[in-house]
């Protein structure tokens, strides 16, 4: 008999609805689909929401970094702090202009302090990059107490757009780099971006920078009562976003506050479940109402596991989960260990937190195929008996591994265990059988079995 693989949770599907799908095809038949109308309203509600004086659409948070630091002279031999925490756009584009990027470690909440940006900084320190992580806010101020003529550019691709009664991302610095690709909290199909300033002359300068470097862009040379004539001022980029893009991006714009309450509730899901765990630790936060949960990173308590990080995801994938890691230390690559000679142990906080960080599936624009529910895996078994989730005997003795002699527990009789995995003992694990299912929504157990039975026998399963 042939086990039936599980249905694939994805770690992320974007939540595109019929209204993206109906303004990008409005786009498609309207004649105009590069930068225009389209990208300048998104640009305009961007600002607002923000309370900022400029919002610049272009094609990614890569490109508004580049176009920050550019935009502010920083150069050949110019120093940037960079948290190695984060991923390479942050290091490239200070590579893009001659300037070095020195990277920093961070504090065990991921994030860039003034314990680590102090030891850094030096007469040749031009601008600091604090990155905020998986939706939770950098406290910038302290850090431009340090360093007060450095120019702050924020990286915010995981964050939401803040509203202008608060001083959240996006105002927190002197620009700020927000992102719109895929797994983004909001996308403009696939890929974009979006740079934020009150800086004017930054504004005119990147505006005049994302396109060429050419005095107009197509929407004012060829829409109505525009000008075929152009001057190329400066040796520009191709930043600009599609009038196709925006589209997608102003729907997805007007859902913000909707999605950011469902990945709240997802987040709040996995606390419940997870809130007791000895085996893993909940992410860190300040207050869970500021926080964007754009991701959901837990860390594994590795001290009581007798396995390492990447054969928990394996058994995570062997089960249909999607899941991702964020972020390899830009300090462990080989381009920033061969270019700026760091090495292995350098940042021992951003590598203790790498080695047993991962990101669960928070996707909120995937249904499962079979609607006979939609509770989590793990709420529909005992926190006792889930696994990772914690309880009394996901409580594994620490030391070594199994003894010589050791057994599996016998199986419960609680209806509500039937099917789940149960860890006795590190190395010991049982599955009592029970008829295949799909899951359901939000399906985010942290199994740690493969598929189920065969043969009409229970398998056990060694490793774990």
């Amino acid at each position: 008999m042939t086990s039936q693989l599980p249905e694939q949770i994805p770690f992320h599907r974007p939540a595109i609805g019929e209204g993206e799908i109906d303004a990008a095809v409005k786009v498609l038949r309207s004649g105009w689909l590069t930068t225009g109308r389209k990208a300048h309203e998104l640009e305009a509600a961007f600002a607002e929401r923000l309370g900022v004086r400029h919002a610049l659409a272009v094609n990614s948070a890569t490109a508004a970094l580049h176009l920050a630091l550019e935009g502010f002279g920083i150069g050949s031999g110019d120093e940037v702090a960079v948290p190695t925490y984060t991923f390479t756009a942050c290091g490239e584009v200070c590579a893009y202009l001659g300037a070095r990027p020195v990277l920093t470690d961070v504090g065990d909440d991921y994030l860039l302090g003034p314990p680590q940006l102090e030891p850094i900084l030096t007469s040749a320190t031009r601008g600091v990059l604090p990155v905020h992580f998986a939706g939770l806010e950098v406290e910038t101020a302290p850090l431009r107490e340090l360093a007060p003529d450095a120019r702050f550019v924020e990286d915010a691709a995981h964050t939401v757009p803040s509203i202008a009664e608060r001083a959240g991302a996006g105002r927190l610095g002197d620009a700020a780099a927000f992102s719109f690709y895929a797994t983004k909290t909001m996308t403009t199909g696939g890929e974009g971006g979006m740079l934020t300033t009150d800086d004017d002359d930054l504004a005119a300068r990147a505006k005049l920078m994302r396109l060429h470097g050419i005095s107009a862009d197509a929407w004012n040379r060829y829409g109505a009562g525009g000008s075929w004539a152009y001057e190329v001022a400066e040796a520009g980029f191709k930043y600009n976003l599609t009038d196709l893009a925006a589209a997608i991006g102003l729907v997805q714009f007007s859902r913000i506050d909707d999605l950011a309450g469902q990945r709240h509730a997802i987040a709040a899901r996995y606390d419940e479940r997870f809130r007791d765990s000895a085996l893993v630790q909940l992410p860190p936060r300040r207050d869970p109402a500021d926080h964007g949960w754009h991701l959901y990173v837990i860390r594994l308590e590795l001290e009581s596991l007798d396995v390492d990080r990447a054969a928990v995801i394996d058994r995570l994938a062997k089960a249909g989960i999607g899941t991702s890691v964020h972020f390899i230390p830009l300090h462990l690559h080989s381009y920033y260990q061969r270019r700026y000679g760091y090495k292995p142990g350098d940042f021992p906080v951003a590598e203790r937190l790498f080695e047993r960080s991962i990101s669960l599936p928070r996707s909120i624009g995937w249904r499962a195929r079979s609607s006979r529910s939609s509770t989590p895996r793990a709420t529909r078994c005992r926190s006792s008996d889930a696994g990772l989730a914690g309880g009394d005997q996901a409580q594994p003795r620490r030391g070594a591994g199994p003894r010589r002699g050791d057994r599996p527990a016998a199986r419960g009789s609680d209806r509500r265990g039937r099917g789940c995995t149960r860890l006795h003992r590190p190395g010991h694990l049982r599955r009592t059988p029970r008829r295949p299912r799909r899951p359901g929504i939000h399906d985010v157990e942290v199994p740690l079995h493969g598929p189920g039975r065969r043969g009409g026998r229970p398998r056990r399963h060694r490793g774990l």
